[in-house]
């Protein structure tokens, strides 16, 4: 992965919630999903945990078609469809 845009190897993207938006959770919809989040400062600690991390490459990441780019189903569906969103230029 020397060749990604940005920095070389693996980026960690806050997967369900970013980090960004945590102080705008509203918590009794988010503990349908994770009901040991009892608190906000129980959701800002668990938001910088495995549980809400994936690691991409900084292409998957960031760039074009990455995951902060493309629909959210079509990311997904790139997992298993080649090209579906790119091939892109570098």
């Amino acid at each position: 992965m020397l060749n990604q845009p940005g920095t070389a190897g693996l980026e960690l993207h806050h997967k369900v919630l970013e980090f960004s938006l945590i102080n705008e959770v509203d918590l009794t919809a988010l503990q349908l999903d994770f009901p040991d989040l009892m608190d906000e400062a129980a959701v800002q600690a668990w938001a910088e945990t495995a549980p809400n991390f994936m690691f991409l490459c900084a292409k998957h990441h960031r760039g074009a078609g990455g995951i902060h780019h493309a629909a959210a189903a079509d990311f997904e569906a790139e997992l298993y469809i080649r090209d579906l969103i790119g091939p892109f230029k570098s």
